[in-house]
């Protein structure tokens, strides 16, 4: 006779699964921010430490020069290593002015660093991110 582990219905996931679940849940939650302008949700998605005022700063300015922002951002890579993890996403995004028919499309790839396994933070930026693109 064999016996088979987990029959409760329920699975079990590792501590790593429900470490990358945050992380997936805290890259939609910086992408709904900016969609939704919403510098607030934004800065509670920062970790205390983190030095991102440029970005702030340049998310404000995206903020007061386009009427719509559209982001879509796609996790490509996801590694960790103790409380940090490095998300290499591919994103693409359509900003418009309120006087322009013509939005602005643009796309790349960028590097977000969070920390934290509880509470997932946003730590650090690197590459080229779709947040600024009022200064370009």
């Amino acid at each position: 006779m064999f016996a088979t582990a987990c029959q409760s219905g329920d699975p079990e996931y590792t501590e790593d699964h429900t470490h990358f679940e945050r992380i997936v849940e805290a890259v939609k939650a910086l992408q709904s921010a900016y969609e939704t302008r919403d510098l607030k949700a934004f800065q509670a998605l920062q970790s205390t430490s983190a030095d991102l005022d440029q970005l702030t700063r340049d998310m404000e300015k995206d903020f007061a020069t386009y009427a719509t922002i559209s982001l879509t951002l796609t996790i490509e890579r996801i590694s960790t290593q103790e409380n940090q993890a490095t998300v290499n996403v591919r994103w693409e995004g359509m900003w418009q002015r309120e006087s322009d028919a013509t939005p602005i499309q643009d796309r790349g790839h960028g590097v977000l660093v969070w920390s934290g396994r509880a509470v997932v933070l946003l730590e650090h930026v690197e590459g080229n991110l779709p947040f600024g693109r009022a200064n370009r």
